[in-house]
């Protein structure tokens, strides 16, 4: 059973599957998803205490008693992913929410984003968020599902593509002109 939804930090976007769903593992459920980045200073913050409390409050009801051992959490380091993908660095924290139902996606002043093709990895986000403790084939933890997500600011692209403004030099302007 899924908590009550909070509000995540804002944090760097990653791996965005909001547009279709799409299967983690071969015969699995199409799901919609995306991965926040937190660096030190969004896990100072009140958004991130509420977030942590929230998903401790999912583990206490699904367990009153006794926490399990090895306990898989919601929160992964950085480290994971450092140096295999853009954007990932020990003592960064990220999470990865998802819904088998599609998410409400809006941008920074709340109007549904229609076109997702404006956004990519390296965008600031911020997303709604409901832990659930689970206890499913062996596997103990708690999940996060995905409610909606705002775009907030472009950033950094993690994927390494430039804009296409970006990619052609201007010195070859003139010969190339029509």
């Amino acid at each position: 059973m899924a908590t009550q939804a909070v509000i995540t930090p804002i944090g760097i976007s990653s791996f965005l599957t909001l547009k279709e769903p799409r299967t983690i593992v071969e015969g699995g459920e199409p799901r919609y998803s995306l991965t926040l980045i937190f660096d030190k200073t969004a896990q100072n913050t009140e958004a991130f205490r509420n977030l942590e409390e929230a998903i401790e409050n999912a583990i206490k009801s699904k367990w009153p008693n006794r926490r399990p051992p090895g306990l898989r959490s919601p929160f992964r380091d950085g480290a994971e992913k450092q140096g295999v993908y853009e954007g990932y660095k020990a003592g960064d924290i990220f999470i990865s929410p998802w819904s088998k139902d599609k998410p409400g996606v809006v941008d920074i002043n709340r109007q549904d984003l229609l076109d997702f093709n404006d956004v990519y990895a390296g965008w600031t986000a911020r997303a709604s968020v409901r832990p659930f403790a689970y206890d499913q084939g062996g596997n103990k933890g708690c999940g996060l599902f995905l409610d909606s997500v705002q775009f907030l600011r472009p950033g950094k692209r993690l994927d390494g593509r430039k804009a296409a403004s970006e990619t052609f030099p201007d010195d070859q302007m003139e010969d190339e002109r029509i």
